[in-house]
């Protein structure tokens, strides 16, 4: 959620390994994080690491993984 409304090079479901599932109509979860100002870059170093959030978005995604087991 977030970016996957738009154009076409600002909908995150055209980007990424996840793109091939989309385009093909098979159902995928992607999870990543929001754009920043060293997002792809080498300055994008492990010190900048919110680790609340990073938390967070672990147990968010253990979560889901419980839920999605059958």
């Amino acid at each position: 959620m977030g970016h996957d409304t738009g154009d076409y090079w600002s909908d995150w479901t055209h980007q990424g390994d996840h793109s091939a599932f989309h385009q093909k109509n098979i159902p995928f979860i992607y999870l990543g994080v929001e754009d920043h100002p060293d997002y792809h870059k080498t300055t994008d170093t492990y010190d900048k690491i919110n680790f609340s959030n990073y938390i967070e978005n672990c147990n968010m995604a253990a979560l889901m993984i419980q839920m999605l087991r059958p």
